[in-house]
């Protein structure tokens, strides 16, 4: 992408009580902050070689807490960013659900994190995030030795907390209970775990749904369409849904070697298929998401190279998950004696497909975490992967909850992961995003003008915009507050608020 920073020449214009600049001729200047698309075609991905690297990396905890695992993340369409965090007062025992956001794309995050989540004497474990089309916020988590799976929702934006909902129903008590998942499907909350007895060897994922915003929960069903895994298996039921059919997919990595996505109409009665068709050994540590056209997609890691040598790998469903397409390499140095971990996937509306994982040597630390994007359905990835750690530190082992990663409508990548520094564990951010939505890297801006201005008329027409391309104007916050798809001809745009600069991004 090409940025550039523009003082607009205003001759024979009309314009009210607007922030004057003038050039060295003694020319009258103002500074707008616009972004420019293609109106043509909104959807055509930009090219490969354009991918931007990642940004120095944030801690997004409050630095009080130890024992941490790797951020969930979300990125809403006006670049604000959530994360549920899990941490605690010692390595031994988290106890802590915390929240923290960020309005600029991840520069700078709430401090001190929002408590979700706390009790002294009980281990909490395990958030997963989920949001509503309205913005409501949804977290389970759970309690795993004999407390159960809890769910809370904030409807201001992460402030406030509701309180804590069973979503089991306990019994018997003293069933282990871990990795819940949930997910939104229009009016329907459906949270996604594993289950076994604390005495027994086998877990099975289960299910409940919400239709009243998560203020009770449908008797917990168990999905038994699928192998069930021992006691000490660290795989994570995801679970997802397609609101355009209303219906609903968990992703069960199996001791057997298989991933398997089960799929139910109801919440109640599942079916299941094998989404790892054409692997040679072992695949675990997938995860799961669905595109907008319903497309289901599954990535995982598994060692077809050499026994420690494993490789991340995609496979989707057009079909509502009944037949898998054979598994395509995700990332770009396959048999290099490295081990890939952990992939975590986002696929955004537009169909781009984000995946974030760490490498590690065998028998060694985890080292980077990695990343990398496709713009033609999974068929080709970005390459060279992009390192998005920026120091060697170990990232904790915590399967599944090392990673995850997320994207914004401009198909850029957000990742989120847990360093470990000694004895401390941090939870850490970056992102590719590298639009500046402050003033600090444009100095350009006149030290004497007024800033109580009240708004601006601006005028522009084909030669001020290339063709087929729309007009996006922000605020000084980075907030969109106008777009304008032009025909030929020219137009003025009125705007109230303070703007200070123009920049033109084209794609």
């Amino acid at each position: 992408m090409i940025y550039l920073c523009i003082f607009m020449q205003l001759v024979g214009s009309s314009y009210q009580n607007q922030n004057e600049l003038y050039g060295p001729c003694g020319e009258l200047l103002t500074v707008y902050r616009v972004h420019i698309t293609d109106q043509a075609s909104p959807n055509d991905p930009p090219e490969l070689d354009s991918v931007q690297d990642f940004r120095p990396s944030v801690q997004i905890d409050d630095s009080t807490l130890l024992g941490c695992r790797g951020p969930h993340l979300w990125v809403l369409d006006d670049f604000t960013v959530y994360a549920i965090l899990q941490s605690g007062p010692s390595s031994a025992l988290p106890r802590h659900i915390r929240f923290t956001s960020s309005s600029d794309t991840g520069n700078t995050w709430i401090e001190p994190n929002i408590i979700i989540r706390y009790d002294p004497d009980i281990i909490i474990m395990y958030p997963s995030l989920a949001l509503e089309d309205d913005g409501a916020l949804n977290v389970v988590w759970t309690e795993p030795y004999g407390g159960g799976i809890y769910h809370s929702r904030s409807t201001d934006s992460g402030q406030t907390w509701t309180d804590t909902v069973s979503v089991d129903d306990n019994v018997p008590v003293g069933n282990r209970l871990y990795n819940p998942d949930i997910s939104v499907c229009r009016d329907t909350l459906i949270a996604s775990w594993r289950e076994g007895p604390a005495s027994g060897t086998n877990s099975y994922p289960y299910v409940a749904i919400s239709t009243d915003d998560g203020a009770t929960w449908t008797d917990e069903t168990q999905i038994s369409c699928v192998p069930p895994v021992s006691s000490g298996f660290l795989g994570r039921p995801y679970i997802r849904c397609n609101p355009a059919t209303n219906n609903f997919y968990v992703m069960w990595g199996c001791a057997d070697g298989e991933i398997y996505v089960a799929r139910s109409s109801d919440g109640t009665s599942w079916q299941a298929s094998i989404a790892t068709t054409d692997n040679t050994a072992d695949a675990k540590y997938g995860s799961m998401d669905i595109g907008s056209d319903g497309t289901v997609y599954v990535v995982w890691t598994e060692a077809r190279y050499g026994q420690y040598d494993t490789d991340i790998f995609l496979s989707k469903s057009m079909d509502n998950g009944v037949t898998w397409s054979g598994s395509v390499l995700v990332n770009d140095r396959a048999g290099i004696g490295a081990n890939q971990y952990e992939p975590h996937v986002w696929i955004e509306e537009q169909g781009i497909i984000h995946v974030a994982w760490i490498e590690c040597i065998p028998f060694g630390n985890m080292t980077h975490a990695y990343y990398t994007v496709s713009f033609d359905d999974g068929q080709t990835w970005h390459e060279p992967n992009l390192v998005v750690t920026d120091r060697y530190a170990a990232i904790v082992p915590s399967v599944p909850y090392s990673i995850s990663c997320a994207s914004d409508t401009s198909s850029h990548g957000y990742v989120g992961w847990v360093y470990e520094e000694g004895s401390a564990r941090f939870n850490y951010f970056s992102t590719n995003n590298v639009d500046t939505l402050g003033i600090e890297e444009e100095p350009n801006i006149n030290p004497g003008v007024k800033k109580n201005w009240i708004g601006s008329t601006i005028q522009y027409g084909p030669l001020h915009l290339p063709e087929n391309r729309c007009c996006k104007i922000y605020n000084i916050t980075g907030r969109e507050i106008h777009t304008l798809n032009p025909a030929p001809g020219i137009y003025f745009i009125e705007v109230d608020g303070e703007i200070r600069q123009k920049v033109i991004k084209i794609k």
